[in-house]
């Protein structure tokens, strides 16, 4: 058995397409023994960005069409035989985000895979065969600065070549009983996204991801409007300009009880950032918030062990930046956000408390070399280098 279809062709449309272009198979004795498959999918858009460029061995592929190469294989599982159906694509295949969008730069790809299942069901009360199939991309992903509003670009994650995976394209269609497929429909599904920062390299010049003790928790989407401030986050900076949603966002807790002997009093102390993005028709919102677990929800006061609270009523992210003078103490002083290779920059997060003469607090994480410099920091404080003021 032979099948042959036209390749799929440039389409202005950006929607996802699929397409079975060849398909060969030979039975013998009621068994599948041959098979020869190939499959197109056209990448219509990634995270709301339907402008993306595709390069196939470095070349820009007009059509953002990818071929997978089917094989077949029977394998023996708890004692049953098994037909398992694999769908790879060979091809050095990168995608490059539009300019205009925030956070993320490009994807490499290391592996696109497709696998399926059917579940027999009824519509209309008629039996039907409805095919579940994912497409799963795995590789790396380039970060890049972002505006946050502070006055230049906020380089959140400082490292380079994150990897990535589980990235899922959905397709489901349904087989009539005569072979006759209908109601085709492709998805973008990141929901189960995963990342190993732990894995990429770190960018020169330090920035804030790799300032503080971050572990990324996971990734989520925000359907029908819904904004960090629904699920408890804090707004600690915001770009929205627009008034466009804010989709899609990524979660990590800070562990400031990994900070050595200094740690050993800040050991209950747990926080959660998340950073949330979306982009639509060019225009972009970028939102970073954050949350106490410890503390009462969408509360700004944080809570020490039950006997120090720090109350306060806002909280705002800044840059502290160290003008290096030879043979004098580096100088400290707020930036709006310009990052200098003759300064080093300490990124903080102060709280604005809510009475004069309360207990004001500084947490800082420096690029110094180490923690070390995290733990000088903070016992070196002098009024004149404090930024919190009451």
């Amino acid at each position: 058995m032979t099948y042959e279809s036209k390749p799929l062709e440039p389409d202005e449309s950006k929607q996802y397409e699929f397409n079975v272009k060849k398909l060969a198979a030979g039975f013998a004795v009621g068994k599948l023994q041959d098979f020869d498959c190939e499959l197109e999918l056209r990448v219509g858009q990634l995270f709301g960005d339907d402008g993306l460029t595709l390069t196939k061995n470095g070349t820009i592929v007009e059509t953002n069409v990818v071929t997978l190469e089917g094989s077949y294989e029977r394998r023996t599982e708890n004692g049953s035989s098994v037909e398992v159906y694999k769908f790879l694509s060979t091809d050095d295949l990168e995608i490059r985000m539009q300019d205009d969008f925030p956070l993320i730069k490009s994807l490499r790809i290391d592996e696109i895979g497709y696998s399926a299942k059917v579940v027999p069901t009824e519509v209309n009360g008629k039996s039907v065969d409805k095919v579940e199939g994912k497409f799963l991309i795995d590789g790396d992903m380039d970060f890049k600065p972002f505006d946050l509003g502070m006055g230049s670009n906020f380089d959140f994650f400082d490292i380079e070549k994150v990897k990535f995976g589980d990235l899922a394209i959905d397709m489901t269609f349904l087989i009539d009983a005569l072979g006759d497929v209908r109601s085709l429909d492709l998805d973008f599904s990141p929901g189960a996204l995963r990342f190993d920062f732990l894995r990429g390299d770190k960018k020169p010049g330090g920035g804030f991801f790799s300032s503080f003790p971050l572990k990324w928790k996971g990734f989520g989407v925000l359907s029908s409007g819904l904004k960090l401030g629904d699920i408890d986050f804090i707004s600690i900076a915001l770009k929205n300009e627009f008034n466009i949603d804010t989709e899609f966002f990524l979660t990590f807790d800070l562990d400031m009880g990994s900070f050595g002997s200094l740690g050993s009093l800040l050991k209950d102390f747990k926080m959660e950032l998340a950073l949330a993005f979306g982009f639509n028709k060019g225009k972009f919102a970028l939102e970073l918030g954050m949350a106490f677990p410890s503390s009462p929800s969408g509360s700004l006061d944080i809570s020490f062990q039950g006997v120090l609270e720090l109350k306060a009523k806002k909280y705002e992210l800044v840059q502290l930046t160290y003008e290096k003078t030879p043979g004098k103490r580096a100088k400290p002083g707020v930036s709006a956000g310009s990052r200098l290779s003759s300064r080093s920059s300490t990124w903080i997060c102060r709280p604005r408390v809510r009475k004069p003469g309360s207990i004001s607090s500084l947490i800082r994480a420096t690029s110094m070399p180490g923690w070390a410099g995290f733990s000088r920091l903070w016992h070196q404080r002098r009024a004149d280098q404090s930024t919190c003021g009451n």
